[in-house]
Order: structure tokens, then C-alpha cells, then sequence
């Protein structure tokens, strides 16, 4: 976009957030969940979101690409994994537990009041998203050339 702006590293979302609050940076990118006690509270404003998407909690905060900057598609997922070399029927009881878990309407509604989307879907579903992030951010860090130090 051509904005001049400094990355701060942080050790976590919850001290960046604080400066930011703090006004000590001008801005941070962050996922909704932790953001919304924020956002709700109007200790910060909702600039965008990186989904293609708009988020249904915020209905009237645009998307990246309709503030002018496209080609982002950017979600925030947590999932739940097990050390490689696990037995697949443990995996199996696991996620049946799992899953059943998060179909509970107070799980959702709970996951649902800070941000999250509940998706339920299968060990190969979930391996598939981690394989297209691995993809999509290698080649966003070949490109930039960036290294660890």
C-alpha cells in the first residue's frame, strides 16, 4: 500500500495489544477473538478484516480487499493435534469426542460471542489447511526473502 510503518516484534498479541491501547503503537494486526473484548469495549476501532468475508459480528468493519488492498485471504485457526505416529483409532475417539464437543450450543455460542467460526470437519480436512498455509506462507517468505536470524 505504500504505508510507512515499523514492525514492532512482540512475545504475543496481549503486550502489542496493550501498546496499542496505550497508543504507543499506531497500529496492530490481530486476530479477532483476543481483539474483541477491544473492539466491543472501544479501547480500539476495527479498521478491516482479512477474511474475504466480512465477520458477522462486524457487520459495518470492511474486508481488506474492499478498503482498496486485494489479494489477502487471511483467517486465524485453532486446531488440535497429536505428536506424529499416533494410532489412527485414537485419532478417530479423539476427534469424535472433539467434534461432539463443539456442536454443543453453549460451545458455540461461547466460540461464536469472541469471533470464532466453528468448523468441525475431519483429521484429512484440517491436514489439508495446514498443507495450504505451508504452501501459501512459503511462498510468501521465498518471495520476501525473509530469514530467520
Amino acid at each position: 500500500t505504500g504505508a510507512d510503518l515499523l514492525a514492532v516484534p512482540y512475545k504475543g498479541g496481549a503486550p502489542a495489544m496493550t501498546d496499542t491501547v496505550g497508543g504507543q503503537v499506531p497500529l496492530i494486526f490481530d486476530a479477532l477473538g483476543p481483539a474483541m473484548p477491544y473492539i466491543k469495549g472501544g479501547k480500539v476501532r476495527a479498521l478491516a478484516v482479512t477474511s474475504a468475508q466480512r465477520n458477522p459480528l462486524l457487520p459495518d468493519v470492511p474486508t481488506l480487499a474492499e478498503s482498496g488492498v486485494s489479494g489477502v485471504d487471511l483467517l486465524t485457526w485453532i486446531g488440535f493435534v497429536v505428536p506424529a505416529g499416533t494410532p489412527q483409532p485414537v485419532i478417530a475417539r479423539l476427534h469424535q469426542e472433539l467434534a461432539s464437543i463443539l456442536q454443543m450450543p453453549q460451545t458455540r455460542e461461547l466460540l461464536s460471542g469472541v469471533g470464532m467460526t466453528v468448523v468441525a470437519g475431519t483429521p484429512e480436512q484440517f491436514a489439508q489447511t495446514i498443507q495450504g498455509d505451508t504452501q501459501k506462507f512459503g511462498r510468501i517468505i521465498r518471495a520476501a526473502g525473509i530469514r530467520l536470524d
